[in-house]
């Protein structure tokens, strides 16, 4: 299998400036040097100076489309490999047929998900990259992904300050917002390998401790744990991610003076810490805890996908997340296997 060569160069053709920078950024970080241009005279004003290895195009732009590139990239002699990267689709089979009959090798419809199925079909034709390459730029595609939302998001806040009903919206906004956010990280975890590096329980504690200081009364029922060399096979930075989720949402479930108490249980094979706090959590409210979706509690509360994260990072790690409540009293357990 070919690897890419350190000056292997691709140029990206095509009228929409998201598209170029969504389809460049992405190739470039699976190992790509990328060029752009804007519509048909621009690739061939590049095309008099420079030689790409590739030319990724799409097929319906203003001035010069991309069936008008591909017949002046044969009268010029050009023979490097075309790839059309379009939004035509099924119903446009004639469209993409007339493309393949005027030299392009390869053809891959236009959509968010078909950036990673690009970066393959590429590789095929100048250089495979590696799957952490590509795997790589995929994750990174989809924190940029977050970035397109929450960034006219973040407009639109801006703008809702001054209506009468203004802090309405905003909370609205915002709740938007974490919720894509949230969204594309679960997206992203469910393809991430979590690690096998041993993982100090003592250690995450304290950090823990650390990150709650000053925010609410937290309780670890049995200080004996944060010296104790108790080690879990996984990734510090997503366990403590999920353990402090996990410690936030039951947060919310409190009243401002409540306590939240953390009982730990070192068994044979698994460790489980179970977050106990004051208050009720409806039957049906508790069942969608866990949800990958976005969903609204009787009373009008919304739940994100916080907990949701922290049950896929325990599934990950070869462990489960439960969520309880009964006669006053909720609990939320975490179950760890030990290394």
């Amino acid at each position: 299998m070919n690897k890419i060569k350190d000056d292997q160069l691709i140029l990206v053709v095509d009228d929409e400036e998201t598209v170029r920078a969504n389809v460049s950024g992405m190739l470039q970080r699976a190992g790509y040097q990328v060029e752009c241009a804007e519509c048909g005279a621009a690739a061939f004003a590049f095309l008099t100076h420079q030689t790409p290895d590739l030319i990724l195009l799409d097929i319906m732009m203003p001035g010069m489309d991309g069936f008008e590139v591909l017949e002046g990239l044969a009268e010029c002699g050009h023979t490097m490999p075309v790839v059309m990267f379009s939004a035509a689709d099924d119903g446009q089979k004639a469209m993409v047929g007339r493309a393949f009959g005027l030299g392009v090798v390869d053809y891959v419809h236009k959509t968010k998900d078909g950036l990673r199925e690009l970066v393959m079909r590429v590789g095929l034709r100048i250089g495979q990259p590696t799957v952490a390459q590509v795997d790589a730029a995929w994750m990174d595609a989809l924190d940029a992904g977050a970035h397109w939302i929450t960034s006219p998001l973040g407009r639109a806040k801006e703008l809702a300050n001054g209506l009468s009903d203004g802090n309405r919206v905003c909370a609205e906004i915002d709740q938007v917002s974490q919720y894509y956010r949230d969204g594309m990280l679960y997206a992203k975890l469910k393809n991430l390998p979590m690690g096998r590096q041993p993982v100090s329980l003592a250690d995450l504690l304290k950090e823990m401790q650390t990150n709650m200081a000053g925010s609410r009364t937290f309780i670890l029922s049995d200080p004996r744990y944060l010296r104790a060399e108790i080690f879990i096979p996984g990734s510090h930075r997503f366990l403590a991610d999920a353990l402090d989720k996990i410690l936030r949402r039951a947060e919310e479930y409190t009243s401002a003076n409540a306590t939240i108490t953390l009982d730990i249980a070192d068994e044979q094979d698994f460790v489980k810490l179970a977050f106990s706090f004051p208050g009720e959590i409806a039957p049906e409210v508790l069942a969608q805890l866990l949800d990958d979706k976005p969903h609204t509690q009787a009373g009008g509360r919304n739940c994100g996908l916080q907990l949701a994260i922290a049950a896929l990072i325990a599934q990950k790690h070869g462990g489960e997340l439960l969520c309880q409540s009964e006669k006053g009293k909720a609990c939320f357990t975490l179950s760890l296997p030990k290394e």
